[in-house]
């Protein structure tokens, strides 16, 4: 039912594959990115896992505040003493510029662990991108 890009053995990535699954067979596609999104929040609740939704990442310039982006989730699995940076996406398919755009949030905020989702416009099958740069 979903297509991994890129696999990974880590067991938190799994955790949120599955929230994903669960919430693509209930409601399905062709949603707009902030259903998936409060819906994903509600696994996490469901779930005891501690996150941030929108968060705020600073983008520094010469040691000045240039601006900032917005990110979807970051979680702070107790569990496994990890946080991880997801974006939801709903896009035909994953592109290169959405994985820069998750790395730029992991560098900025430190974080090590990143998870796109893409529930796809008009159907078909789930599409996951992992990014973990304590491999890299």
């Amino acid at each position: 039912m979903s297509r991994l890009f890129l696999v990974s053995n880590n067991i938190m990535f799994k955790k949120y594959q599955l929230f994903s699954n669960a919430i693509y067979s209930s409601i399905g596609s062709g949603h707009r990115e902030c259903v998936y999104q409060k819906a994903f929040e509600i696994h996490l609740r469901k779930h005891s896992v501690e996150y941030e939704s929108h968060k705020i990442v600073p983008v520094n310039y010469l040691g000045c505040s240039a601006g900032f982006c917005e990110l979807d989730i970051l979680t702070h699995d107790i569990d496994f003493n990890q946080s991880i940076i997801i974006e939801l996406k709903t896009v035909t398919k994953i592109t290169r510029p959405n994985i820069v755009q998750v790395q730029k949030y992991m560098q900025e905020l430190g974080i090590d662990l990143g998870l796109i989702v893409n529930f796809p416009i008009g159907g078909g099958e789930l599409e996951f991108y992992t990014i973990d740069l304590s491999i890299m």
